[in-house]
């Protein structure tokens, strides 16, 4: 019992002794830290300790939750999933167990402060991250509404995002140009992994009743109730794999085969179909898979 207690003892000097390596911004992007309980075997807390002399100002300690797999703790953290196999010793398919110790990598946020001018697609630009990644570390309501002086960090990507990131990049230039805003409005929801599902758009905050307009000019190929989760729905084809959906709308003003300008009233918002309030849902399709919406709006 008493090895036990100086175990426990050198894990807690380790862990003060780090964080006080560690610069403010820093400390509050670590990630959970858990001790072991003083019950816990002898051998436990020796291994504890050989996972605890790994920690730096590069890495945190993590202990394993029910539920949690590699690959969940990758997405929840935004990290590279082969890094964390590696910085534990283990094979590409291990299981992990609660209660489990993991090293993760630790890259701190840089913190950008809004200077008159700014918008969120050049500060996006400068540091090479993409502007939905920004907004969701940021939980920001409405991306084109920033303050002069407000704080806003930076998200730092991982090998697989900047993978992404180049190839979409790639698509926009090739296939797309800006896009009008079919909604002004706080964006509620943005695109991606959302609870246990996925996101295919973005909803945008309205008021009922307020002008949905066509994000590009195109045919109108669907208008009308689409299903009982979008509700009444507009979907224009622009031609060459490309096409915008808007949905839960009050009402729809344009019928199939009519040609609409970038820019025409076509619904108008509501909340139809499986929604709590009036606002817009947004998609963009490129050859029949949905993209992030911001990477084509108009900036």
């Amino acid at each position: 019992m008493e090895t036990t207690f100086k175990s426990i003892a050198r894990i807690i000097i380790l862990l003060v002794f780090f964080s006080l390596l560690l610069p403010q911004t820093a400390k509050a992007e670590m990630i959970p830290i858990q001790l072991p309980r003083a019950s816990d075997a002898t051998k436990k807390s020796e291994a504890s300790t050989e996972i605890v002399s790994r920690i730096n100002e590069r890495t945190r300690l993590y202990r394993v939750k029910k539920g949690d797999t590699l690959w969940s703790i990758a997405q929840k953290y935004n990290l590279d999933l082969d890094l964390i196999v590696a910085l534990n010793d283990l094979p590409a398919d291990a299981t992990i167990y609660a209660g489990q110790y993991l090293v993760l990598p630790y890259e701190p946020a840089s913190v950008y402060v809004v200077k008159p001018g700014d918008t969120l697609w050049d500060i996006a630009r400068i540091h090479q991250v993409p502007v939905d990644l920004i907004v969701q570390r940021n939980d920001l309501g409405n991306p084109e509404l920033l303050q002069v002086g407000q704080e806003i960090f930076i998200p730092t990507l991982n090998r697989s995002q900047r993978v992404v990131r180049r190839s979409q990049e790639r698509l926009s230039r090739s296939t797309w140009g800006s896009l009008y805003w079919p909604l002004r409005g706080t964006i509620t929801s943005p695109y991606g992994k959302r609870g246990r599902g996925f996101h295919h758009g973005i909803d945008i905050a309205g008021d009922y009743g307020e002008p949905i307009r066509a994000a590009e000019e195109g045919e109108v190929i669907f208008s009308g109730w689409y299903n009982s989760i979008y509700g009444y729905t507009v979907i224009i084809n622009h031609g060459s794999g490309r096409r915008t959906l808007y949905a839960h709308n009050s009402r729809n003003m344009v019928r199939k085969g009519e040609r609409v300008k970038a820019g025409q009233v076509i619904a108008r918002v509501g909340s139809s179909g499986r929604s709590t309030g009036p606002h817009l849902h947004f998609e963009v399709y490129i050859n029949d898979r949905t993209v992030n919406p911001l990477i084509y709006l108009s900036r």
